[in-house]
């Protein structure tokens, strides 16, 4: 069976702000919370925690197509003994209309993606905004 991620809580830690993903007693780090750091440097930062997994994000540290980096993100993160508990794709539902002027990445690129890195699960979006640009008829 799959692990399942159920919550995510922030937390602060100096200056820096780190996502825990949590399930059971297991945790984990988005990597977007470091998005100007390296998959390494994330993956010793986690590992040195004591955190048990990562979601990798599509926008830096796995990008959507890259099949070369997302396997060797993948091989890194478990050598280091941590598991890929999702990929963070940002695709949006909304945005798979071919027809759209904005285009996203396709889906296959980032289920291709998501089984070269390992993930279990990938993340996506519904709609064509972020909650925060939503009114309330729009829920």
């Amino acid at each position: 069976m799959p692990t399942r991620f159920i919550v995510t809580i922030g937390i602060a830690r100096q200056i820096d702000q780190i996502y825990l993903i949590v399930h059971g007693m297991k945790t984990g780090l988005v990597s977007i919370s470091f998005r100007e750091l390296s998959a390494q440097e994330i993956i010793s930062l986690v590992a040195e925690h004591g955190l048990q997994g990562m979601e990798w994000g599509g926008d830096v540290h796995v990008p959507h197509g890259n099949l070369d980096g997302a396997r060797d993100v993948g091989r890194m993160t478990r050598d280091a003994g941590l598991e890929v508990a999702s990929y963070g794709s940002y695709y949006r539902f909304a945005d798979s209309d071919p027809s759209a002027e904005d285009e996203g990445p396709s889906f296959e690129a980032v289920l291709e993606t998501a089984i070269e890195l390992g993930a279990p699960a990938i993340r996506v979006w519904g709609g064509s905004k972020g909650p925060h640009l939503m009114k309330g008829d729009e829920y």
